[in-house]
């Protein structure tokens, strides 16, 4: 999955590296808790594979794969890396290439959205995941403030196509100065929006929950992530300041700030397509 730098959710800034910190967190607590240190895990939508590196560095048995458009810059980036062919391998025709029961554990950080059948790639998802194990997704949802690929607020709020989107879009460009790809403000807000409509699927929680349901067993852990992003930064110590019996409070401000944050186990039923595949916001 490739895009121009500005829009992808690899490019969200500090955030994402934060997010890539705390997959692979997650993935060595996994490891000790399972007692296995070979856990084999999979990054879903790797991109560059920047997530898969700094895992290989630090001893994972980890692996990428991703859907590469011709000339895309994440698949220079993985060529560059060596570990293109070996360590990351392509998605084609919507097909893994492990076999069934393959992983411990697959990851994925801000991909689902970009996804038109998430129905789909969750019984992909499910395919090479041994029993039991376990999905961890960071995803955005219909019902946060702010569009993470534009960082423009409430723009995926507003009706595609409508005037009202296109002059609102516009003017948070210029008051947030997100023009940083050497456009006019109206050119950058016309290529965002489009690009959004292209490639974005936005869905609510609840439809998200119900695409998983079949396959898996799921919970929400917003909560922890915003204690893990309070490490790194003000503005979450700010947005998240609750502890105690406060702190459940912590998650659904999470959900709204960060997104959706899924701990998903895997069932022995298999996942069935469902009328909400294909749904787009």
């Amino acid at each position: 999955m490739d895009a121009e730098q500005v829009m992808r959710g690899d490019c969200v800034g500090a955030s994402t590296n934060v997010n890539h910190r705390y997959v692979l967190e997650f993935a060595r607590r996994l490891a000790v808790e399972s007692h296995n240190p070979r856990l084999k895990i999979l990054d879903f939508g790797c991109g560059g594979g920047a997530v898969v590196r700094a895992g290989l560095q630090e001893g994972l048995d980890i692996s990428g794969a991703d859907l590469f458009q011709e000339r895309a810059s994440d698949q220079s980036s993985a060529t560059e890396s060596g570990l293109l062919g070996s360590r990351i391998l392509e998605i084609r025709e919507g097909r893994l290439p492990w076999p069934a029961e393959h992983f411990d554990l697959v990851i994925s950080n801000q991909v689902f959205e970009h996804t038109s059948d998430l129905g789909a790639v969750v019984r992909e998802v499910h395919r090479v995941l041994k029993s039991g194990a376990t999905l961890l997704a960071i995803l955005p949802h219909s019902g946060m403030i702010v569009e993470v690929h534009s960082r423009l607020p409430l723009v995926h709020w507003l009706p595609r196509g409508s005037r009202a989107r296109f002059w609102w879009s516009l003017a948070m460009c210029r008051c947030f100065n997100r023009n940083d790809q050497n456009r006019s403000p109206r050119e950058w807000t016309l290529h965002s929006l489009a690009w959004i409509d292209e490639f974005c699927f936005f869905r609510t929680r609840r439809e998200i929950d119900r695409l998983l349901a079949p396959g898996f067993e799921v919970q929400h852990i917003e909560r922890e992530y915003a204690g893990f992003r309070r490490d790194y930064s003000r503005f979450w110590r700010i947005a998240t300041p609750f502890s105690g019996t406060l702190g459940r409070i912590n998650g659904p401000i999470s959900r709204t700030l960060g997104g959706l944050v899924v701990l998903a186990r895997k069932t022995e039923s298999v996942p069935r397509p469902h009328a909400v595949d294909a749904c787009k916001a």
